[in-house]
This record gives structure tokens, sequence and C-alpha cells, in this order.
């Protein structure tokens, strides 16, 4: 799936100057642990591209995938966080992003920290950070509270863990549910119809269909 993804990516906008890699956590997308069976996994995808195609300039051409990890800070508040990784085509302006982040906020009640990241990348590394929107690896992210030597301020970090036995039992209970490619969001995309059902094929809206 994987492979998937970073050719659809290149195959759209190989031949761009900019794509601006997002990522971006949404509170629908929070869930304590223990409770993955009251989570729907389409809906997140219907809401925030619903959302995403309402905040971005009209026409933007965006391609995400849903990503999850088991935060904790301090070992406590342990909580699966369902969150995008999104290639979007060209460069977003400062505008855009205000936009962005006043619609998803931090909120530390809920462990969101930091909402919305965005880095304008060039399509040299479009193959390498679009593989990164797609994994299959997932891990527990344990925070805390680093104070640095140099007398700076103390700032949040984090380790990353596998996950336990029972954590990894609870996330594929869950996935199971849905079809490989729901966690797949396109915006401004129309995707073509082909054999092949985990294949992902997708056209600038109004190019005239091939192949």
């Amino acid at each position: 799936m994987q492979g998937e993804f970073i050719e659809a990516a290149f195959r759209l906008w190989g031949e761009e100057s900019f794509v601006t890699a997002l990522t971006i956590i949404s509170r629908n997308g929070i869930v304590e642990e223990g409770h993955l069976d009251g989570f729907d996994l389409n809906a997140l995808v219907r809401r925030d591209r619903v959302r995403l195609k309402r905040l971005l300039p009209e026409g933007t051409e965006a391609l995400g995938f849903v990503d999850v990890s088991l935060n904790t800070f301090d070992n406590a508040n342990p909580h699966w966080c369902f969150h995008w990784h999104i290639c979007v085509r060209g460069e977003l302006g400062k505008a855009e992003l205000r936009r962005l982040r006043s619609s998803y906020r931090h909120d530390e009640s809920a462990g969101i920290y930091r909402a919305v990241r965005a880095e304008v990348i060039g399509t040299d590394e479009l193959r390498s950070v679009a593989g990164y929107c797609v994994k299959g690896d997932f891990k527990r992210r344990s925070g805390f509270l680093a104070t640095p030597r140099s007398g700076r301020n103390p700032y949040r970090d984090h380790r990353e863990q596998s996950l336990s036995k029972r954590e990894a039992v609870e996330l594929a209970l869950a996935m199971g549910n849905y079809e490989v490619l729901a966690p797949l969001m396109a915006i401004s995309l129309k995707r073509k119809r082909v054999n092949w059902p985990l294949a992902i094929r997708l056209q600038h809206i109004g190019a005239r269909v091939s192949g």
C-alpha cells in the first residue's frame, strides 16, 4: 500500500516545484485506550475531507492517509491518536496555514499539543515524504518533560516504543473492520476505476479518463 501511495503522489505532482507536507490531528481522532470499538474510521475520513476541502483554497489537490499511535504523557492518559499525513499540491501560504490552525486547535486535555505541522518540500523529496504518509508499523509514543543541561526551559519530548501484544491486538481487531483503503483521503482528485481494488489511480478533476 505504501508503494501505491508513493507512486500515486509522484504521478500527480512529480513535475511540480513544491508540495506542502501536512500532519494534522483532529479532536475526533482521539480515542481512549480500550474504547476502539466505539471509533468510526470512515466517519473520521468523511468529516475531515469535508473540513479540509472547505479550509483549503478552492481546487487545491491533496492526498492523505490516516496514521495512528498510542500516546501517553508521563505514563498517564493512554489514548489512541488517529492523525493525518497529507501531501498538498503547491505551497500553502501563511493565510491558508492560519485557517488550518484556527480550525484544528491544540487541546492539552486531549493530548494534542500541536494540531497542525506544515513543511514545504521540493518534489525531489516527494517519494520519501509520501512514504512516511503510509506506515504499517504502529508505535506507542511515550511523552515526557525533558530538562536540557544547558539551562534552557524544559520542553516536551517523546520516545517511540513497540505496542504491547494487548495494544496491538486491540488495534488489529478495530482496523479489521475496514477496507484497506479506508484511511485514504483525496481532495479535488478523481479516483479511476481499475481491476485491482487496492490500486490508487487518481486524476486531476476535469482531466480526460485514460487507461
